[in-house]
C-alpha cells in the first residue's frame, strides 16, 4: 500500500524511504528526497536526508523495537542527525512523520523490521538467528539433567559479532573445529577482549555440518552444556556469525 512514500530494507542496517506519488493522510508530505535511517553501531543511529527540493520544515522519527516500546525523535530539521538514546542490539521498525512547512503531520506505515547493528547479514539472517535464540529462552527446558527457568531476552551486540567472526572464518579457511584456536593459541576470551568487548562472564558455542538457522539452534538445544550456555542468566548480550557450514555462537555480560 503506498502512503505517499515506500520505505524498504537494504543491506548494513539501512532504512531508505523515497517520494512516491500524491500524499495520502498520515504520510510524509512534501518530503525530502534520500530520507535514510543507519545504524553505526547497536546504540547509535544517524538520520540523514536531502531538503534542497523540500517545502518542509521538520521532520520526526518514532523507533518502535520488537516489545512495542517506542523512542521519538522529533523536529528534525538538519542533516545528518545523530540518534541515540535507545536501547542496544534490538530488532527495530522506523516511522517518518511529515507534513507542511508550517507543521508536521502524522506518522505514516512502519518499515520493515531491522537490527540496531552496523554490520550486514553475511550466510546467515541474523534477525531469525537473534528471534530464534530468544525464542529459546523464553521457555522452561531441561538441558541434559539440568532443568533451566526461561529468562530474559538477549541483545545483540557487533562486538561480539566480530568476535565470532574471527573464529568462525579462522575454523573454515583452517580446517578445524574447535573453541581453542591452532591458528594464534587464542581462545574464546581472548577473542572477545581483542574485538573490544571488556567482558565480565561469556560462553561459546560452535557448529559445524548445520546448513540452516532452525538445524544450528536445534543441535545446540540437543546438547546439554551447549542448551545451558544459551539458556544462561549469567549472560546479556550475544553475537553470531556463519561461514561456509561452520557457525560460532558468542555470548557475554559486559563489567
Amino acid at each position: 500500500m503506498v502512503l505517499g512514500y515506500i520505505v524498504m530494507l537494504i543491506a548494513f542496517g539501512t532504512i531508505s524511504c523515497s517520494d512516491e506519488g500524491d500524499p495520502s493522510p498520515g504520510s510524509v508530505a512534501y518530503a525530502p528526497s534520500a530520507l535514510a535511517v543507519v545504524f553505526n553501531s547497536n546504540v547509535q543511529a544517524t538520520f540523514t536526508f536531502d531538503k534542497a527540493a523540500s517545502s518542509q520544515s521538520s521532520f520526526n522519527v518514532r523507533l518502535t523495537d520488537q516489545y512495542g516500546v517506542e523512542t521519538e525523535f522529533k523536529d528534525l530539521e538538519n542533516s545528518p542527525l545523530p540518534l541515540t538514546g535507545f536501547p542496544k542490539g534490538e530488532i527495530y521498525t522506523v516511522e517518518i512523520a511529515g507534513g507542511s512547512a508550517s507543521g508536521v503531520g502524522e506518522y505514516g506505515g512502519k518499515s520493515e523490521a531491522m537490527l540496531a547493528s552496523a554490520n550486514s547479514d553475511v550466510n546467515m539472517d541474523r534477525i531469525k538467528m537473534y528471534n530464534l535464540i530468544n525464542a529459546a529462552r523464553s521457555e522452561a527446558r531441561v538441558c541434559g539433567t539440568d532443568n533451566m527457568p526461561a529468562t530474559y531476552p538477549l541483545h545483540w551486540d557487533d562486538k561480539l559479532e566480530e568476535a565470532a567472526r574471527v573464529h568462525t572464518v579462522d575454523m573454515d579457511n583452517n580446517n578445524f573445529f574447535a573453541h581453542d584456536s591452532p591458528t594464534d593459541n587464542s581462545n574464546a576470551g581472548d577473542r572477545i577482549t581483542k574485538a573490544g568487548y571488556a567482558w565480565n562472564s561469556y560462553g561459546e558455542n560452535i557448529g559445524s555440518g548445520y546448513t540452516s538457522e532452525e538445524a544450528a539452534m536445534q543441535g545446540w538445544l540437543n546438547s546439554p552444556p551447549h542448551c545451558k550456555n544459551i539458556m544462561s542468566s549469567t549472560i546479556e548480550e550475544m553475537g553470531l556469525y556463519r561461514e561456509g557450514n561452520k557457525w560460532t555462537q558468542v555470548f557475554g555480560r559486559s563489567r
